[in-house]
């Protein structure tokens, strides 16, 4: 059995006998036929074996481990103060200073002792500013810190956009 060759129509509108357009093939908006394009590509897929691994991981720890000790060394040299005094409305006397209750960390590198951070809060009557609270910290810092000093706030229960 002999099979003849059928050019295959595009459309079915290409197949229509009594069609008047003659020669002319519209233009297919079907993207080339390209290995590319066609997502056809060759991939590699190493063989993973302790023999190539196991190499790999060492090369990779001994440039990381160094690159670590120096970041743990960089973070332990961080001097910081840490006062919650999210209680002070609450808490803290209206007329004196006293200390701040088990809401402080400090981290210097300096053994100097000095007074326990305290809080003041007190009620301002001003105009524009009718019983408003205001809260005072009093805090030391043993030794001088170099340049650049930066001061955070930590807010609790709130999500920004």
């Amino acid at each position: 059995m002999s099979r003849t060759e059928v050019d295959r129509a595009e459309s079915v509108d290409e197949q229509d006998p009594h069609r008047t357009d003659g020669d002319k093939k519209q233009k297919s908006r079907r993207p080339a036929n390209t290995a590319f394009r066609q997502q056809r590509l060759k991939a590699w897929q190493p063989i993973l074996t302790p023999k190539s691994v196991l190499p790999l991981f060492f090369i990779i720890g001994t440039i990381f481990a160094p690159l670590g000790g120096v970041l743990l060394w960089a973070s332990s040299q961080v001097q910081e103060i840490v006062i919650d005094y999210s209680d002070c409305k609450t808490q803290a006397p209206l007329t004196t200073n006293s200390p701040i209750p088990d809401k402080v960390q400090a981290t210097f590198k300096s053994t100097k002792q000095t007074q326990p951070p305290s809080w003041q809060r007190r009620v301002v009557d001003r105009p524009g500013l009718k019983n408003t609270t205001v809260c005072s910290l009093l805090f030391e810092i043993p030794n001088d810190l170099p340049a650049p000093v930066f001061l955070y706030y930590r807010l609790t229960n709130f999500y920004q956009n």
